[in-house]
């Protein structure tokens, strides 16, 4: 992907799924910062339950924030 795309992906995961972390977790609120890939797994699933449930948008919202999840997935993976 661009540099110009990797930013904004960044920003969005930044404004947009990091609070939702921060409301299904008080110890963790940066999906950036975890050390442990079981733990990230866990909390990525959570934040993916909670877009389902909770975020009132519409499923293409919904799709592009389960697709960051899949691109942070894949970074932790390496």
């Amino acid at each position: 992907m661009s540099e110009e795309y990797a930013n904004k992906v960044v920003r969005n995961i930044k404004k947009y799924l990091n609070p939702m972390l921060g409301n299904i977790s008080k110890s963790y609120t940066n999906l950036f910062l975890f050390d442990d890939n079981a733990t990230f797994y866990n909390y990525v699933k959570s934040v993916r339950e909670y877009i389902a449930t909770r975020v009132r948008a519409e499923d293409k919202v919904k799709k592009i924030l389960n697709r960051y999840l899949d691109y942070l997935v894949e970074y932790y993976r390496e």
